[in-house]
């Protein structure tokens, strides 16, 4: 197709005619259009026919909307009324002539009722990006989901059993005496082993059922809309498929399976601990067996005492002597639960802790405040969610609806280790430098 060929004696506007604007259309590798007041099509350039395989004659046999992907037409519809936002654009899956699909990314200004607008075919690029993001998600060598991925999507799957008291069990498992394997064979027999596994675990495990690779030869799955039940049948259904597999080289292989199902309003962190202390006493029995966490004693979780650590000095002595007397009150809240303690004398102590949590808190943001903390406002909004997360598990514990192991694991997890130990760790070049270290 030739520039001759593009019909352009309709169009109005005078510099249509100059040379350079011409040839400006003539060459442009993307898509050009121009549509008049009515929405006919006045102009458009050679790429149409590159890239999309549409002559000047088709696109004007042809509306331009039933080119448009039916999910896109709303967009397009936009786009053909009001053109796009200065500096936005939007992208239209279009219809090739030879029928699939392109993506194109439009730009489109309208003026005096003309529309001028410009697309770049971006399909290669965006096809290139979802191999991208499957690459960051994905195990290489096994091809199931990474831990990355996991911390992608394990918070939505918590909140959504949390909304609509949803189920959500989980189960870790791994090869026993795996490094036998390597040790005998090479890390080359090893690797073909964990890509069986996957296979019979793929054939074994429900289509729902979410597969990641944690490390060396430990993998999670994580079952939505499962109890416990329906969690330690599909692990033992798998460590039987397993175990009835011959692989290539090794023989028979095994696996031990720890099994544990969320409980409500529990941290993320005390869900993974209790599945991989249930994987801890599959070993401890001899393996190639599965344990459900229900099994364990719930004192198993919660009977280390907290030490302070020297990182975690801010070089601010309030904040730090607030943040040694919270880990105290905590500490002694867990030798009066371990003891069995009268429930008034507990919940005294409970809610000792939660008050010199909330005072803490506002002690600690005036302190930023005042030495000027630029990112105090933010700090203290996290502040805000901590304290709502421990009055609901405080309700809820008295209501009888969580375990005061999930309490505990929260004050632990998140209040020390994860806020105290890492986000206010953020500031701590602010008050070292405010005290002069």
């Amino acid at each position: 197709m030739n520039l001759e060929s593009i019909d352009i004696r309709e169009f109005d506007p005078g510099h249509v005619h100059d040379p350079v604007f011409r040839q400006f259309f003539a060459i442009s590798p993307e898509l050009m259009l121009i549509l008049d007041r009515d929405g006919s099509v006045r102009h458009l350039n050679p790429a149409w026919l590159a890239i999309l395989g549409y002559s000047q004659q088709d696109i004007r046999l042809t509306p331009l909307l039933e080119l448009v992907h039916p999910e896109d037409v709303p967009a397009a519809r936009e786009i053909l009324n009001n053109g796009c936002p200065w500096q936005a654009s939007r992208i239209l899956r279009m219809k090739t002539k030879a029928g699939p699909y392109r993506s194109i990314e439009w730009l489109a200004q309208k003026q005096d009722g003309w529309l001028y607008a410009t697309g770049r075919d971006i399909s290669e690029s965006l096809r290139d990006k979802k191999n991208l993001e499957k690459l960051a998600s994905r195990d290489a060598l096994t091809g199931v989901y990474n831990r990355h991925h996991f911390d992608l999507v394990i918070v939505d799957l918590m909140d959504f059993a949390d909304r609509y008291q949803e189920p959500l069990s989980c189960f870790l498992f791994d090869l026993d005496h795996f490094k036998d394997v390597n040790d005998t064979y090479g890390h080359q027999v090893g690797d073909r082993v964990l890509q069986k596994i996957v296979q019979v675990a793929g054939q074994s495990l429900r289509q729902s059922d979410l597969v990641f690779r944690f490390g060396g030869e430990e993998f999670l799955v994580l079952l939505p809309h499962t109890a416990i039940d329906g969690a330690a049948i599909a692990a033992e259904k798998l460590r039987m498929a397993i175990a009835d597999t011959n692989f290539p080289i090794v023989g028979l292989q095994t696996v031990s399976i720890g099994v544990a199902e969320w409980i409500q309003a529990e941290s993320l962190h005390h869900w993974l601990r209790r599945t991989d202390e249930a994987l801890y006493q599959a070993k401890a029995c001899g393996r190639d067996c599965v344990i459900d966490a229900r099994e364990l004693e719930e004192s198993t979780f919660v009977t280390n005492l907290m030490e302070w650590q020297s990182e975690w000095n801010s070089g601010n002595r309030i904040i730090d002597r607030q943040h040694r007397e919270l880990i105290q009150l905590a500490n002694k809240l867990l030798k009066l639960y371990l003891t069995n303690s009268e429930p008034t004398v507990f919940l005294t102590q409970l809610s000792r802790l939660m008050e010199h949590i909330e005072n803490h808190f506002q002690t600690e943001e005036q302190i930023l405040r005042e030495i000027g903390y630029p990112e105090t406002a933010a700090h203290a909004k996290v502040h805000a969610k901590l304290v709502t997360k421990l009055v609901s598990l405080k309700a809820a514990y008295l209501n009888g609806e969580v375990k005061a192991s999930v309490f505990f694991s929260f004050v632990v997890d998140d209040v020390v280790v994860e806020h105290m130990g890492k986000v206010d760790s953020t500031y701590f070049d602010w008050t070292r430098k405010e005290q002069g270290e």
